[in-house]
């Protein structure tokens, strides 16, 4: 009989697939100190005030969300594979953007000369009747001499 472990708030199961012990390479959540007040915020100017409680309210939330580090370190491993995934979009797009531009160029040229081809018998139809006309006069010239 298989025994269930329960993990602990936390901790992470075990990693039992390849796909986890890849992600916990790169997992390392590290505690987040608690937040302190800068002890100089009254001698602070006003916008530096503000910033300064600003940033205390974001450290106290972000304490009260995760304060075992979790949330900083998914932060941190997203924006690492936003990262990774844009480069090669930033890269491969202006060439693919190009090459579709040209392609769709290509493809009005190509239509123009396939509708010039297919007007060829037509412009060349007249033509075709003077050329055996002259022929057929040259060949009754010859039989009729």
């Amino acid at each position: 009989m298989r025994q269930e472990r329960s993990n602990r708030p936390g901790e992470l199961p075990e990693p039992n697939g390849r796909r986890t012990r890849t992600l916990l390479v790169f997992w390392c959540p590290r505690e987040i100190a608690h937040p302190r007040v800068e002890p100089d915020l009254s001698r602070l100017g006003p916008v530096e005030r503000s910033a300064e409680v600003i940033r205390y309210s974001l450290c106290r939330a972000e304490y009260w969300i995760s304060p075992n580090g979790w949330l900083r370190e998914w932060f941190r491993i997203n924006i690492w594979f936003a990262v990774l995934l844009s480069i090669p979009a930033i890269l491969v797009a202006p060439v693919g953007s190009y090459l579709l531009e040209r392609m769709a160029a290509g493809s009005g040229l190509m239509t123009e000369v396939a509708q010039n081809l297919a007007q060829l018998p037509e412009a060349l139809r007249s033509g075709v009747v003077v050329v055996a006309v002259v022929a057929l006069i040259f060949v009754l010239k010859f039989v009729f001499r």
